[in-house]
Order: C-alpha cells, then structure tokens, then sequence
C-alpha cells in the first residue's frame, strides 16, 4: 500500500471498554463502539472473455470504458448505509479521480456510529459514471454485509461482486446459467466461478506453506506454475466485476450487541382533583362622575317609595 494509507489502516485504538468472556476471550459490544462508520474504497477490478479475445488485449478499465462509452476517470463511488432495510443518513462518496486503473484508495466516513447498526446492517455500493453536466449514469451496484453468520463485525479487505446494469452487462461476454449452484446470499455461481475460488484458497494455502517451509520444496515452482496456468485458462472464460474495499480492523473482535430501549418509568394514579372555588363575579369599577350627569340626577324626580 502506499505512504499516505498505512497510518490510515492501523488498528483504533480503543477508547470503550473491551469485555471478557470465559477462557480469556476479549471482545468488543458494538454498543460500546461509539466509532463512525468507515470504509476504504480500493479499486475496481475483473475480467471477461472480450479481453482475452481482442488483439492485443484489453484491459479492465478499457473493456468497461468502451462497453459504457464512460472514460475511467469519469467514474465515482457512492456508499449508502442501510439499517432495517432503510437508508441510515446521507449517502457518501469518492471526490478523487479514479484514473486509468480504476483505483481510489479513500475512506469515506459516515455520520452513524458502530454503536447505531443492527444485525441487518449492510453497505449499498454504487458505481457512477458521468454522461455530461449533472447527468450521472448507473453502471452498476454491490452490497456488503457488516456481520457475518456469528454476528461478528467484519474487518479486513472484501471483495465484493459488482453487478452491472443490464444494458451494460449484455456485451460482458456472460456464460450460460445452465449448471450453475447456488451461493452465498442466494448468488448464482458458475463451475467456473467455483473452481477459481477453490484455486484461489489453493494459492492462498500454497503461500502460507512457502513461508513456514517444507521437504517437499522442490514441487513448490511446479505446483505455482499450475495454479497461475489454470487460473489464466478460467479468466478468459470468466465474467467477474470485483470492487476491492478495506473495513477498519479493531484490537479485539467486534461482536454484535443492541442496545434495549429504555423502559418507562411506572404509571402512577394521578391525585384527584380539587375542588374549585366558585367564580366570584367581576366587580365593575365605580362610574365616574361628570357634572352633566350630576345635573341630570338632580333635575329628574325622585321616584316614590
């Protein structure tokens, strides 16, 4: 990563309290995490047939530029956080140029705090490209959940399935849905798909053993050369559009935790009313006197008793 990401990517430091669970497990209540929600923006990446197909070959960036008819440097993300299925705060998005290689690398912060999400929580992520003055064109949408199975906070570098709008996605080069099975979140995934993420965890499997070492290293450079070899045969046939992006990492797991709404204090009988006194009519103030009315009353006759 460059420079000016690494201080970015530390883990924050912990300012709530961090609780301990049988075994010395410690762990975070996303209710304690009074954190803003964050996320880096890497870089867009994929593959399709059409590249390998043309002469010389395309590039991503090429292929999507031509396919949209949008430059690469015209392209920005949006990010919206939903909670419950509904828009939590405004939407946020990248204000530097993405360039010829489709990379971001900026965090975009929200207003909502770790300590807001539900179990549902999730990021709706949008790929924007510009047709001319305020006329921003849908290329295509993602979504991240922000825990997983075990109600776990995600952390780390994610790899998230960009689906592009139909219009753009008919000249992707797509295989045929037949033999697919189902994934993850009800996706639909090819073989093809499938025997890339298991050459994928193999290459992962591979590296790790490289660094602890082994007898057998004399089958290391084949075993690679393999692996590359028939992950470069599955990338000609494949349509993948993959958004990179990075969540914060925490010094202990963050476990999911909902705040109970407070309860109301108790009901109490209100006290009967007290009796009212009865209204006293107004007093009206004595009529002055002028001397035209001293005068009348002297003239008129007194009435009999």
């Amino acid at each position: 990563l460059p420079l000016p990401l690494q201080p970015l990517l530390r883990k924050p430091l912990a300012v709530f309290p961090a609780q301990m669970a049988e075994g010395g497990f410690a762990y975070f209540r996303s209710s304690d995490v009074t954190l803003q929600v964050k996320l880096l923006v890497q870089q867009l990446h994929g593959s399709v047939p059409a590249m390998c197909a043309s002469h010389p070959p395309l590039s991503y960036a090429a292929w999507l530029a031509g396919a949209c008819g949008i430059a690469p440097h015209d392209l920005h993300i949006s990010a919206q956080l939903l909670v419950h299925g509904m828009p939590l705060g405004q939407p946020e998005r990248t204000y530097s140029a993405a360039g010829s290689k489709l990379r971001w690398n900026e965090w975009l912060s929200f207003t909502a705090k770790y300590c807001d999400l539900s179990a549902d929580a999730a990021l709706r992520i949008s790929v924007y490209g510009t047709a001319g003055p305020r006329e921003p064109v849908l290329i295509g949408t993602a979504t991240a959940k922000l825990f997983d199975a075990a109600s776990r906070l995600r952390e780390g570098e994610l790899q998230l399935a960009l689906r592009l709008v139909p219009r753009f996605a008919s000249g992707d080069g797509s295989s045929d849905p037949a033999g697919e099975e189902a994934g993850e979140e009800g996706r639909v995934r090819s073989k093809d798909e499938v025997e890339s993420e298991e050459l994928e965890a193999m290459a992962a499997r591979h590296e790790a053993a490289l660094s602890r070492g082994s007898e057998l290293a004399w089958l290391d450079k084949p075993t690679y050369q393999l692996i590359e070899a028939r992950q470069l045969a599955l990338h000609g046939r494949l349509s993948r559009h993959l958004l990179s992006i990075r969540l914060p990492d925490f010094e202990h797991p963050v476990l999911l935790h909902e705040r109970s709404a407070a309860l109301p204090p108790p009901f109490l009988q209100p006290p009967p009313p007290r009796p009212r006194a009865l209204a006293q009519p107004p007093r009206l103030p004595p009529r002055a006197s002028t001397p035209e009315r001293a005068a009348a009353a002297a003239d008129s006759p007194a009435t009999p008793s």
